[in-house]
């Protein structure tokens, strides 16, 4: 049986985790028709992490991001499984039911049979976001992208957080296909 990580554990390790040989990164992508700037960026040799806004927004209060996390198997000596990532994500998702009632999510594979996807919502204070991670194995690890887009109900209002509840069934396909056509270099 794999050993697994908790997805908190896993989500530690992305966010200290970067290549051993540092490659270029785009300043910017498009997704889903909107440009996303490079806001954030850690490098290490265990992994990598890439986080995209809105030129005009900040990482403290954005509407749409788009991140990549990269774990090297080679530095951490140790294998990862899209699956488990997916599903370890989604566990961690719904043990937060008790504190955060909007939290829900699920796993999906991708027809090519070398994705998994996990989608969830969850909520923090005013916030609620919505996430979609496509998990899946590079060369050197353990890639996701995340698609993430997000309300603050004393902000924006009632009517977004609305919107932005009700679109999720209908967008998951959109946000799968972007996370899929994606043209982002994986890391070496």
């Amino acid at each position: 049986m794999p050993k697994t990580l908790p997805v908190f554990t896993l989500m530690a390790i992305f966010l200290l985790a970067t290549p051993a040989v540092a490659q270029e990164w785009p300043n910017s992508v498009i997704i889903m028709g909107k440009t996303l700037v490079l806001k954030h960026k850690e490098e290490k040799p265990e992994g990598l992490l890439l986080e995209y806004i809105s030129a005009d927004e900040t990482l403290e209060r954005w509407s749409v991001m788009f991140a990549m996390r990269h774990m090297n198997s080679r530095m951490m000596n140790r294998k990862f499984d899209p699956k488990i990532a997916a599903q370890q994500t989604v566990l961690g998702i719904q043990a937060r039911k008790k504190q955060d009632p909007v939290a829900n999510g699920a796993v999906f594979s991708h027809k090519d049979g070398k994705s998994e996807f996990a989608d969830f919502v969850i909520s923090a204070g005013s916030i609620i976001e919505h996430n979609v991670f496509r998990y899946f194995q590079t060369a050197t690890g353990l890639t996701s992208y995340q698609l993430a887009r997000r309300v603050n109900y004393q902000q924006d209002g009632r009517q977004a957080t609305e919107t932005l509840l009700k679109s999720i069934q209908t967008d998951r396909a959109i946000f799968f296909d972007s996370l899929m056509r994606i043209d982002m270099p994986v890391p070496e």
